[in-house]
């Protein structure tokens, strides 16, 4: 005699079945196609320089949604560098996939990659890096769970963005040849973020968790009121207490009433208060347009005399506030060479080489 199955395991073994279906839908994703703009971002190493910093894709559409954006090799040949690509608008088609446990956003799956048609930004972050007139606002921000510490004054940072050797402005003019300044640049806050860290990123996380779309949101809607983000090149976050760094962010948002495209960068202090400047220099030149440095190989981190490579390297061990300019992705005007300084072929143009200094 065949055993009966009682009606309550059938029930139950039905929802299983259900749920099994729909997680592994969603796992598949669904087909969407949407408009908007590609957003490359670059994420340093964790704590103890473990992790590789890696390039990172995402896509905004037009509604003002990001979404992590991975591309099929056809895609990606469509789109070729995502910096000069950041102009225009595109359309994207592909698979939605819900954002897991622990992501801070959906992802999509580009199967077809287009330009759309629509307002072209004239500012766009492609090679050769930028080049004239431009200035950063540095925004200072405390988390809400921390706003009684403050590491430094503002007249710090000033300071740290001026001309005179060994800032950052002097840094930037004597490796672009001069023919770059970051003239008119100013320093905004405290302000007091309304999360706190664990918000944007998780304890214990690394410096690819974290949610840099709602810290920058955060950011620009505390200093909206006081800074004129329009008249400014890029913007450098600079956070009260440590976290996982650094990253720089190209990002598309609404600041005083308007569309707008900047470079965004973030630092974090060390221990000890400080915010070293080979760091936050490598930052904003991922923010100028400058990739990893390195040859036809694999290894980014391979020259301790390069600001976007290993930019914590010898350099550092001589003066802890001030990186050698050997090499980056400037030339001198007229020159159209392409070199680098370690006699390699170069993954990106125009290297300006120099022997490391005397010890």
């Amino acid at each position: 005699m065949r055993a009966k199955i009682p009606l309550a395991s059938l029930l139950w073994a039905l929802c299983v079945l259900t749920l099994c279906l729909r997680f592994c839908a969603a796992a598949a994703g669904r087909q969407v196609t949407l408009a908007g703009w590609v957003e490359p971002g670059w994420s340093g190493r964790c704590e103890g320089w473990g992790e590789p910093c890696t390039q990172r894709l995402a896509f905004r559409d037009d509604q003002g949604r990001l979404y992590d954006l991975a591309l099929t090799d056809g895609a990606r040949a469509r789109l070729g560098n995502p910096l000069a690509a950041t102009g225009r608008r595109w359309r994207v088609g592909g698979e939605l996939v819900p954002a897991r446990e622990g992501q801070p956003r959906p992802s999509i799956l580009a199967l077809d990659l287009a330009p759309a048609p629509g307002e072209v930004h004239s500012q766009n972050f492609g090679l050769p890096p930028a080049l004239g007139h431009k200035p950063f606002v540095t925004v200072l921000c405390r988390f809400a769970d921390t706003a009684g510490v403050t590491p430094q004054q503002p007249d710090y940072f000033a300071r740290a963005m001026d001309t005179t050797y060994p800032r950052m402005g002097h840094y930037f003019g004597e490796l672009s040849y001069g023919q770059m300044d970051l003239a008119g640049s100013q320093v905004a806050g405290w302000y007091t973020l309304p999360h706190p860290k664990s918000y944007y990123v998780p304890d214990g996380g690394t410096v690819n968790d974290w949610d840099q779309d709602a810290l920058i949101r955060d950011v620009v809607a505390a200093a909206d009121g006081d800074v004129d983000f329009h008249g400014f090149y890029g913007v450098n976050i600079v956070l009260n207490v440590p976290a996982p760094c650094c990253w720089c962010w190209i990002s598309t948002l609404s600041a005083d009433g308007r569309s707008g495209r900047w470079p965004f960068t973030m630092v974090a202090p060390k221990a000890d208060g400080r915010y070293p400047q080979s760091g936050w220099a490598h930052e904003m030149g991922h923010g100028f347009g400058l990739p990893h440095s390195s040859g036809p190989y694999a290894d980014t981190y391979d020259s301790k005399w390069d600001v976007m490579s290993y930019s914590v390297g010898e350099a550092r061990l001589r003066d802890p506030d001030y990186i050698v300019p050997s090499p980056a992705g400037f030339r001198r005007p007229g020159d159209t060479s392409h070199r680098s300084g370690r006699g390699r072929p170069s993954n990106w143009s125009g290297l300006r080489s120099r022997p490391p200094p005397a010890t």
